[in-house]
């Protein structure tokens, strides 16, 4: 779902303000690019299983949000790509509020 909305940002990105030269190849590129992102996500789930459950793990992924947002430059579309991503983590579901 997360890589989906990533791949549809590139495109909007790519379209309204396109390159000089060819795009990246969607196979041999950007899908490994994808796969990569997938099998980081899953390897970092794995890491935080034990917290999944906690009663405060939406606030924690809340905070973890808004700290990754002040330490890159995402535009919009890609932090909410984050944020999709990041609310299935929690068991209770969802991401807390930060503010």
């Amino acid at each position: 779902m997360a890589t989906h909305a990533f791949q549809a940002a590139l495109f909007a990105q790519w379209r309204d303000a396109p390159l000089d030269g060819p795009g990246p190849d969607l196979g041999t590129v950007t899908q490994p690019q994808l796969d990569a992102l997938d099998a980081t996500m899953l390897l970092a789930l794995a890491c935080v299983q034990a917290r999944r459950g906690t009663p405060d793990c939406p606030i924690r992924v809340a905070r973890a949000l808004a700290d990754r947002k002040t330490m890159t430059v995402y535009d919009a579309s890609r932090c909410a790509t984050l944020r999709t991503a990041m609310s299935h983590l929690c068991t209770t579901g969802g991401v807390g509020a930060v503010g």
